[in-house]
């Protein structure tokens, strides 16, 4: 346990020293979703999963006692607009893409993912770095902690200049298996503030009926804000099918992102590869004021494969 220790101090020192001061942009890129996440709505911090474990709750990797290499590619038509009186930009339409890597290692009694991510939404761009390590708390409890180094580049559409934003972050999450079909999971995301718009706290279930059905719910918001205005929900559904093949669907709202939308997707599951296909629209909310562009759809279409070793 001292060894565990010792990595999980590095991790947050690293975090702390790197990222404590970041300039003020705010990104209008999404965090990073797998295919598995775009077709539940995102809802998966209380799920016990291998590769988001990379990008979302950290903790869950410490259940699994084999390793993957996964890879994903997905495309986005980005349709957007500004208000008259802004003349800036009166309507766009783009089709970009994005890809993803998560290699996860569990033979170990500290177990951990690493990600690569690049993305581009709109005008912006992002590459972004992640790492997790996780340990057993009990039999049925896990401790995990993510640290991210992001690259942003995003337009300032005051003056249309590009914008460099590079910053890192640390996310610590729990994962608690009740029983069998019952877990649960909570997740703090840049509890240090190094972005405050990014800082979250989010508790999630997952409940197994029958062994054929698999319920998720999320629910957070940021603590540094009011919850009200920042409150989000994620909601989705699992259905196996046949043995080895499964579909999926989910719902969510995000105040902090001003959107919402839902998703849908499918999965074939064999003892050594995982196919997976997602589809996911996203529309805003409409609270913001118009003073900048924003998205009015956004359509993913995201494919992917996995292999367990």
């Amino acid at each position: 346990m001292k060894n565990n220790t010792s990595f999980y101090t590095l991790f947050v020192a690293i975090a702390v020293l790197t990222g404590s001061v970041v300039p003020e942009v705010n990104a209008r890129v999404r965090d990073y979703e797998t295919t598995r996440l775009k077709s539940t709505g995102g809802a998966g911090v209380g799920s016990i999963l291998m590769n988001e474990s990379a990008i979302l709750n950290p903790a869950s990797i410490g259940f699994f006692d084999k390793s993957s290499f996964y890879i994903q590619n997905e495309s986005t038509s980005y349709r957007g607009g500004e208000v008259a009186e802004r003349g800036l930009v009166n309507t766009y339409d783009e089709n970009t893409s994005s890809t993803g890597v998560i290699v996860a290692y569990t033979k170990k009694n500290l177990k951990g993912a690493i990600s690569y991510q690049k993305q581009q939404e709109g005008f912006d761009k992002r590459t972004r770095f992640s790492g997790a390590l996780a340990s057993a708390l009990s039999e049925k409890s896990t401790f995990g902690i993510q640290l991210r180094k992001t690259e942003d580049r995003v337009v300032n559409f005051d003056t249309g200049a590009e914008v460099e934003d590079d910053y890192m972050q640390t996310s610590f999450g729990v994962s608690h298996a009740i029983d069998e079909d019952f877990t649960i999971g909570a997740l703090a995301i840049d509890p240090f503030k190094n972005r405050s718009e990014d800082t979250r706290a989010i508790i999630g279930a997952q409940y197994v009926i029958k062994k054929i059905m698999a319920v998720m719910l999320d629910v957070g918001g940021n603590w540094a804000t009011d919850l009200g205005e920042s409150r989000l929900y994620r909601a989705g559904l699992q259905l196996n099918v046949f043995s080895d093949f499964f579909l999926r669907a989910g719902t969510f709202e995000d105040r902090t992102l001003d959107e919402r939308g839902n998703g849908f997707g499918a999965a074939w599951v064999g003892p050594k590869l995982v196919l997976e296909a997602a589809f996911k629209t996203t529309r805003d909310l409409g609270l913001r004021s118009n003073d900048r562009p924003v998205a009015e759809t956004v359509r993913e279409t995201a494919f992917s494969l996995s292999y367990f070793f």
